[in-house]
C-alpha cells in the first residue's frame, strides 16, 4: 500500500514507513488532522471511501483527545476509526474549550497576537494578501482542535469565547468592502485573555486529578449500581470514585458539591431515576462540570432513557441494561475518552 497525501483529508504531507513493518505508518505535517500521527493499514482502509468532511473531522477529534491526554504521536486503529465515525459531534462547549486550550499553547506570551488565515478562503483572498506565504497552521489545527467542518463553524466557537471574555480581537482586518472579517466568516486575528489563560490554567490542574465526581439519585434501590457498577468500573479505569452523600465534610453541602467538582478529573452522571421524576441534582451537577470544560459520562438504565431530559440527549449516553453491561461499558468509556488513570498498577 502506497500512501502519499494525508489518509484522512487528502492533503498534502509526509508519509513514511519508519517501522520495518507494512501494516503502520507515520504521518507528518498534516495541520489539517491537527499534527503528526500513526496510522494503521486498516484504518486507512475504514478511511478510504470517506467523503463526510463530519466523518472525518470526528476521526480528527480522536487524535486531538490523544494529544490533550499528553500523546506525542498517537495512533489510529480500524476500530478507532469505526468508533469515531459512529459517535455523536462533540458538545459545543467541549468544543470551545480545545480552541481554547489551542490558543493558549500557541501564544508565546501574554498579549500575544494570532493570526488566522484560511487559503481558500475568498474573504481572506479580498484582503489583497497572499496567502501562499503565509503560515495557515494555526488555522488549520484550529479546525482539527474545534472539530469544525468549515470556517463558519469555527467563527460561530471563537466568537463564543469572545463573548465570555476568553479572547479577544487582535488586529482589526477588513475586506475590499470594508467589513469587518473577524466574525462568523472565520477568526483571523485574536489575543488570549487573562480570565482565558485562568480557565486553561484550571482546567490543566484537574488533569492531574485522580478523581471522579459521580452524580446519581441516591436511593437505597440505587446502591447495588454504585457497588458493583459505577464504582468498580471507576476504579478498574485508574481513578476514584467520590459520592458526596458518603463523605464528612463541615458546611453546606452545596459548596461541597462545587469545590468536589472542581477537584474532579471527570464526572459520572447517572439519569436513572423513580417516580418522582428527573434528579435536579444530577443535572446541575453535570451542567456545572460542562461549564468547567470537564469531561461528563452519561449513564442511564434503558428503561428510562426515553426520559432523559431534552437539555442532555444531545449527549452519547451508556444505556445499560444490568450491572455487568454498565461496569463493562463504563470502564471502556472511561479509557478511551481519558486514557489509564493515575491509579492504574504497572
Amino acid at each position: 500500500m502506497v500512501i502519499q497525501k494525508c489518509p484522512i483529508w487528502g492533503v498534502d504531507c509526509s508519509v513514511s514507513n519508519p517501522y520495518g513493518t507494512p501494516d503502520i505508518y507515520l504521518v507528518e505535517g498534516s495541520h489539517r488532522a491537527g499534527g503528526d500521527f500513526e496510522i494503521t493499514a486498516d484504518a486507512v482502509s475504514e478511511i478510504d471511501g470517506t467523503t463526510e468532511d463530519d466523518d472525518k473531522a470526528r476521526i480528527t477529534s480522536l487524535l486531538v483527545e490523544q494529544w490533550i491526554k499528553g500523546v506525542d504521536v498517537p495512533r489510529l486503529t480500524g476500530n478507532d476509526v469505526q468508533w469515531a465515525k459512529s459517535r455523536s459531534r462533540l458538545p459545543m462547549l467541549d468544543r470551545a474549550e480545545r480552541v481554547l486550550r489551542l490558543l493558549v499553547s500557541r501564544s508565546s506570551y501574554l498579549g500575544d497576537i494570532l493570526d488566522f488565515i484560511d487559503p481558500n478562503d475568498r474573504k481572506a483572498l479580498a484582503l489583497g494578501r497572499d496567502t501562499s506565504g503565509l503560515d495557515t497552521s494555526h488555522f488549520e489545527h484550529a479546525l482539527a482542535w474545534s472539530e469544525a467542518i468549515n470556517v463558519e463553524e469555527l467563527g460561530h466557537i471563537t466568537n463564543y469565547l469572545a463573548q465570555r471574555g476568553l479572547i479577544q480581537k487582535g488586529r482589526e482586518i477588513s475586506n475590499s468592502e470594508g467589513y469587518s472579517v473577524w466574525g462568523t466568516d472565520g477568526l483571523y486575528s485574536c489575543v488570549v485573555d487573562v480570565s482565558g489563560y485562568s480557565l486553561i490554567e484550571e482546567i490543566q490542574t484537574n488533569l492531574d486529578s485522580s478523581q471522579c465526581f459521580v452524580a446519581m439519585w441516591f436511593d437505597d434501590s440505587m446502591d447495588g449500581v454504585y457497588e458493583n457498577g459505577i464504582k468498580p468500573a471507576i476504579k478498574e479505569a485508574g481513578f476514584s470514585p467520590y459520592r458526596i452523600d458518603r463523605e464528612d465534610f463541615a458546611g453546606k453541602i452545596d459548596d461541597e458539591i462545587v469545590a468536589q467538582i472542581r477537584r474532579s478529573r471527570f464526572l459520572v452522571a447517572d439519569a436513572t431515576h423513580g417516580e418522582d421524576g428527573a434528579r435536579g441534582g444530577v443535572y446541575y451537577e453535570a451542567g456545572f462540570a460542562h461549564g468547567l470544560g470537564l469531561p461528563v459520562i452519561f449513564t442511564c438504565r434503558n428503561d428510562m432513557i426515553d426520559k432523559v431530559h431534552f437539555d442532555t440527549r444531545q449527549f452519547n449516553h451508556i444505556v445499560w441494561e444490568n450491572l455487568d453491561d454498565l461496569r463493562e461499558q463504563l470502564t471502556n468509556r472511561i479509557g478511551s475518552v481519558l486514557g489509564d488513570g493515575p491509579n492504574i498498577e504497572g
